[in-house]
């Protein structure tokens, strides 16, 4: 029993996630001034109840982590951070500038992701009244699969490039629940509209890595 730690406050006869790698469960847990120190089994934590610990008895109740997702969907937020963001994009010229830099910095056939962009706002397209389509991008993009995911978080545009690495092209359906943006012909013109289509349209993209998401949480603390 020496140099263990007594809790303020332990919790025990419980069911807790611990939402580890195996999400398995244990029944007690000790507090420490707000701190978890540790989680176990009832015997396990009865070590840290001293002469000042608040025992509460769970009575099988399940115990879930706090942190949460409070409509901030963390693992968007992670992935954005790894994305061109043109957030602040208001012109044609203005993306197609940003999206040649990138590719000049992007080595040939990897993926050029973008978030952020709200393409109702692009000016060119308003005077036009006309959607944002590959075409518009295709040129400062031709050796780079991309993907302009939107500011709804529901949609996005792809040119050409990744379109032809997807298999999609005008005799692809609309998936359930989604649309695809087409010509007069049929032809897809890029946009993909709700979030079966959103899925579809980035099947072929690179995802982040559990270790690069790991990172990408602590950075901000770092």
């Amino acid at each position: 029993m020496d140099n263990v730690v007594y809790a303020d406050c332990v919790l025990i006869n419980g069911k807790v996630a611990t939402v580890d790698a195996h999400f398995s469960f244990k029944r007690a847990i000790a507090v420490k001034q707000g701190w978890i120190i540790n989680v176990g089994e009832d015997q396990e934590i009865q070590q840290h109840i001293g002469p000042q610990t608040q025992v509460i008895d769970l009575g099988g109740k399940l115990i879930l982590p706090a942190a949460h997702d409070s409509h901030i969907h963390i693992g968007w937020l992670a992935d954005s951070w790894h994305c061109l963001n043109c957030q602040d994009v208001r012109s044609l010229a203005v993306l197609r500038e940003r999206l040649r830099d990138q590719a000049a910095r992007t080595p040939a056939g990897a993926w050029i992701r973008v978030c952020g962009l709200d393409p109702n706002a692009i000016k060119e397209c308003a005077a036009e009244q006309r959607s944002l389509t590959r075409w518009d991008i295709d040129d400062v993009t031709a050796d780079h699969p991309t993907l302009l995911a939107l500011w709804d978080g529901h949609s996005c545009i792809v040119n050409s490039r990744a379109l032809a690495l997807s298999g999609l092209d005008a005799s692809t359906p609309d998936p359930l629940g989604g649309h695809l943006g087409r010509t007069a012909s049929g032809e897809l013109d890029g946009n993909f509209i709700d979030l079966p289509a959103l899925h579809l349209a980035s099947g072929t993209m690179p995802r982040l890595t559990v270790a690069a998401l790991k990172r990408t949480f602590w950075q901000p603390s770092a």
